[in-house]
């Protein structure tokens, strides 16, 4: 069983502490470069909808009004992926775009206690986000007031140009490429340093053998003793 030496371990890597930061520069290096070569900007465009739960409503909005339309507004966000409404925003984009391909480049999302939803639509170009947002915020009111009765859709925020990438992260994926190489070369030095069998110290003997130690043959570099010997001869 391999007894592990907290503080010789530490010792071990302070010692090569220089390929520790070798190794996590090259990964830092290697995540900005993949992130901004490889990884295409996406940019995404929001539009914004409010769902109430009663086309008419007389005085105050009491609680219960809020909870109810925040509850018809998590329905509304399940029937706006529909087959029928995508298909109809399609027809209006005429752009060969399917309903199902529609219904995957957006999100939605429900402010707490609220009934305004929020639509979040995703494309590599800030253009067509904007353009698809619009669509879906100028077909689906109308569209989902076929399947509300009693309740009103109405649009609150139409989309405007994004002109910042939302992903990828490229400060996130940098320090995580740090991070990793960090990690795997801690891990790669304390695997060595535990299997490592060889004796390099009285410790290292002591650990291994129940002896006592009488003597230590001093490790002599080869070219002092080539000096040494030369020296002798010059001597003589």
């Amino acid at each position: 069983m391999i007894e592990i030496d907290i503080g010789k371990l530490l010792k071990a890597l302070l010692k090569r502490i220089w390929i520790i930061i070798l190794v996590t520069l090259l990964f830092l290096a290697g995540g900005y470069e993949y992130t901004t070569r490889y990884v295409h900007p996406v940019y995404t465009a929001w539009t914004t909808l409010y769902i109430q739960n009663t086309s008419n409503y007389e005085g105050n909005i009491s609680s219960g009004d809020l909870t109810s339309s925040s509850s018809l507004a998590s329905t509304v966000s399940i029937l706006l992926k529909s087959t029928n409404i995508m298909g109809k925003v399609a027809e209006s984009l005429d752009d060969g775009y399917t309903s199902q391909e529609l219904a995957q480049m957006f999100e939605t999302s429900v402010t707490t206690n609220t009934g305004v939803l929020s639509i979040s639509v995703q494309n590599r170009n800030p253009d067509e986000a904007q353009r698809i947002a619009n669509a879906i915020a100028d077909i689906a009111p109308a569209e989902l007031m076929k399947f509300i009765s009693g309740g009103s859709v109405k649009l609150l925020d139409r989309a405007t140009l994004p002109y910042y990438p939302t992903s990828p992260n490229i400060i996130k994926n940098t320090v995580l490429a740090a991070a990793v190489g960090f990690v795997l070369s801690c891990a790669a030095l304390i695997l060595i340093e535990l299997f490592d069998t060889r004796i390099k110290s009285e410790n290292d003997l002591k650990q291994i053998a129940d002896i006592y130690i009488i003597g230590i043959i001093p490790n002599v570099p080869q070219k002092k003793v080539t000096e040494e010997k030369s020296g002798g001869k010059k001597r003589k």
